[in-house]
């Protein structure tokens, strides 16, 4: 998926969490904090390829982690939003729903590259990949 594929279908995660929280559905962007954090954690993932968005802006921190991970690596592994629950669960309290987008922006790139060919590393550090496509579970690459 593309970035601005991503930020689409965390914005539409968004939306859904708010209604399964029920918040109140003036729209996403009526939260700031937790739209913003939506669409960070929706790129966040990406930071292991040197050409996303954020790889661009952030090579100091990109091109090391392409290196040891490569693309659809670590990043893209429930392990990674898990050990970033971790993370955030100890600013939480600061700024609950920038930390909620974060996490929700965050699970939509897995699920969304999980509805692609290639897949994702979902037992991560085992390399086998697993799509939600038919046909293209337990690949390597």
């Amino acid at each position: 998926m593309k970035g601005t594929t991503h930020v689409v279908f965390g914005i539409g995660t968004g939306v859904g969490f708010q209604v399964l929280a029920g918040l109140n559905l003036k729209g996403i962007l009526a939260y700031p904090s937790y739209s913003g954090g939506v669409v960070l954690g929706a790129l966040l993932p990406d930071i292991d390829h040197p050409q996303s968005y954020l790889g661009r802006q952030l090579k100091i921190l990109s091109v090391p982690i392409h290196r040891i991970f490569g693309h659809r690596g670590f990043t893209h592994s429930p392990l990674s939003l898990l050990i970033l629950g971790g993370i955030t669960a100890v600013f939480w309290a600061k700024n609950p729903l920038l930390f909620a987008g974060i996490l929700i922006g965050y699970f939509s790139h897995l699920l969304g590259d999980m509805l692609t060919p290639m897949g994702i590393p979902l037992l991560y550090p085992k390399p086998e990949r697993f799509s939600l496509l038919p046909g293209r579970r337990n690949r390597h690459e």
